[in-house]
């Protein structure tokens, strides 16, 4: 039987305090669309009135009707009744508000994705009264809010994580992280690479090599000469799906090649500094019309993984898992444990040291956060 590498730890008492009510943290999110804009602005100019309960202003006999939220403010949501499918199109969508109780039950403002219960008002206004709960959930920390994460989009089967041949540079380090948050998110995981037009280097190919053996399945697309963009649409179509990836990946030129009817922005990498400049700035749904949908999100520079554990670092290195079975101890982080199958891998050329390297520090990462207090005035940082 396996023992333990690792001491007892005594349990240390906790650092945080009390979190503040969900409602009263909820600041305005990114994650509306153009639509939303005028009652945002019409929001700004009025008083707000006094707080009530649901119950005070919705008729239990009202009609009521499950949607699917595809643009929100913390006030109000754009929404597609269910019965109108993924694909619906933008004449289906109809706004909701939203009751500040809805929010505090559910911890964070709705986000794209979230599958609610509407109720209908006097006047025929519509009131978000209920939220299910979320299969899966994108998040990333909020920037000026400390340990807050903020959700980007819930419920989607497939996380596409979107690299570029260049401009800017692939970073596996970046993809990694993408990993672990898909699988602490419950998402699956698929690689999307984009301008293949300029050729993809042999370092790029050696990685898709390793995600691939990790079961991380990957397609080559350009927007220039189309390649890959009728498998993308046919997967896309299969369901309920995220684009993610750095700033100026060409996640939204991706949308574009594939609805070419939809009014998409789109912009030139930087030549300066060869990074990728932000066009998609919220979190955008567009249903597709053969079925399913895709939901393109602004490009992110880096990532927390403000939810995951150990168990969902092992999830994204099922290389590292496998062979980790073969270590002497159970909890080995495969560090400096005697007997480490890992490391014998590593130093017999059969698993590349980078990827070991990317384990490590995402596994440092993962305890950090874990400790109590992370984040806060005093508590431990990264």
């Amino acid at each position: 039987m396996k023992r333990s590498s690792q001491p007892p730890v005594p349990p240390e008492p906790s650092l945080l305090p009390d979190e503040p009510d969900a409602a009263e943290r909820a600041g305005v999110d990114e994650t509306a669309h153009d639509t939303l804009e005028e009652h945002a602005k019409l929001a700004g100019r009025r008083r707000p009135p006094p707080r009530r309960g649901m119950e005070a202003i919705v008729d239990p006999a009202a009609p009521r009707m499950p949607a699917l939220v595809v643009g929100a403010l913390p006030a109000h949501v754009e929404v597609l009744p269910e019965t109108a499918g993924l694909a619906a199109g933008r004449g289906d969508v109809q706004v909701a508000r939203v009751h500040p109780a809805l929010v505090a039950a559910l911890g964070s403002p709705l986000v794209v994705g979230d599958r609610i219960t509407v109720a209908a008002l006097p006047g025929g206004q519509l009131l978000a009264v209920e939220a299910r709960p979320r299969a899966s959930v994108m998040v990333r920390p909020e920037v000026d809010r400390g340990r807050t994460p903020q959700p980007l989009v819930a419920n989607a089967q497939t996380l596409w994580i979107v690299v570029a041949v260049a401009e800017p540079e692939p970073r596996a380090g970046l993809i990694d992280r993408f990993l672990v948050a898909a699988a602490a998110g419950g998402f699956a995981a698929r690689l999307c690479v984009t301008k293949c037009d300029r050729g993809v280097g042999g370092e790029l190919e050696r990685w898709l090599r390793l995600y691939d053996a990790a079961g991380v399945g990957h397609l080559h697309t350009s927007v220039r000469t189309g390649e890959g963009l009728a498998s993308l649409r046919s997967e896309l179509s299969r369901g309920f799906s995220v684009l993610v990836g750095h700033s100026g990946v060409g996640k939204s030129s991706l949308v574009r090649a594939i609805l070419p009817g939809e009014p998409i922005a789109v912009a030139e990498s930087s030549t300066a500094d060869r990074k990728g400049r932000h066009t998609t700035t919220v979190t955008r749904y567009y249903g597709l019309p053969e079925g399913g949908a895709v939901v393109d999100t602004p490009g992110l520079r880096e990532l927390g993984l403000w939810n995951a554990t150990r168990s969902h670092l092992d999830a994204a290195f099922p290389d590292l898992a496998a062979l980790g079975a073969e270590c002497r101890f159970d909890d080995c982080r495969h560090e400096r444990e005697p007997g480490c199958a890992v490391r014998a891998a590593t130093e017999s050329g059969a698993l590349p040291a980078e990827r070991l390297g990317s384990y490590r520090k995402l596994g440092e990462e993962i305890d950090l956060r874990a400790r109590p207090g992370f984040g806060r005035p005093g508590g431990p940082r990264g």
